[in-house]
């Protein structure tokens, strides 16, 4: 297997950013506002007609989660558009606007891909959520300055054990691309056995970008136009080294 080189993946991804026509920024802002503002907008004008009643009714609730639902799964298909992009950019591939459409042009395998996913990682979730909530319970009983210890010990322990189980998860949609093929068990079972023993190695890999997202929250997310598909690009090299692959053929087109 490769070893995977922080250093060499991050250089190669500023170059094929420097390389891509069109620029990375504009490609990489018609999909937010795709994936974000388009949600953001649909929730808000939902939550306006629905706060001049003073109480909500439970079907109200319920078709109020329902549409939390839709939109984030919305949001994950126009994810793998975008994923889709910046893999044809790490290979050098013709990459542009048009990429984004690969979501969309394949929702029903994304939306199965998604709620598989979603599923497996559901009763994990739930026990962890059932652990928070019994160290919350002991912490009461223990009272003072152990007990509250002991609880922020309990939520380090709670992060964790989600970061970890989320981290298995890496590789899925990147897989989803490049295996048109397979079906939604293979491309989450093969992600979580890739990531065995990576999960370090990739955690590294996000917080090597931790100041460059500390400035693009000082330029109000501008320079995030820029970071996001610097980190992405730099993903795509750590799937590939995670896979063991060296790609000479261009990827699948859904379209």
């Amino acid at each position: 297997m490769k070893t995977f080189d922080r250093k060499k993946a991050k250089r190669e991804a500023r170059l094929a950013l420097s390389q891509a026509h069109p620029h990375v920024m504009l490609v990489t802002l018609v999909y937010q506002l795709l994936a974000t503002v388009v949600p953001v907008v649909v929730l808000l004008v939902v939550l306006l007609q629905m706060g001049m009643v003073e109480t909500w009714s439970w079907m109200e609730l319920l078709m109020f989660c329902i549409l939390l639902l839709v939109v984030s799964f919305y949001s994950v298909v126009a994810q793998t558009g975008y994923l889709s992009y910046v893999m044809r950019l790490a290979r050098g591939e013709e990459a542009g606007f048009w990429c984004l459409l690969e979501g969309f042009a394949q929702t029903g395998r994304v939306l199965k891909v998604a709620f598989m996913q979603f599923l497996r990682m559901l009763p994990w979730t739930l026990l962890a959520s059932c652990f928070l909530t019994l160290m919350s319970v002991v912490q009461g009983l223990v009272g003072g300055v152990v007990g509250d210890v002991f609880f922020v010990l309990s939520v380090g322990v709670y992060t964790a054990f989600l970061l970890w189980l989320t981290l298995r998860y890496t590789l899925v949609y990147f897989l989803m691309l490049d295996h048109p093929e397979q079906g939604a068990n293979w491309v989450i079972s093969q992600s979580i056995q890739m990531m065995r023993g990576e999960k370090w190695r990739c955690l590294v890999l996000l917080l090597s970008f931790l100041g460059w997202e500390l400035l693009s929250g000082c330029t109000m997310g501008i320079l995030g136009l820029w970071v996001v598909p610097y980190q992405s690009v730099t993903l795509v090299h750590f799937y590939e080294t995670a896979a063991d692959l060296e790609y000479t053929d261009h990827m699948p087109l859904t379209f």
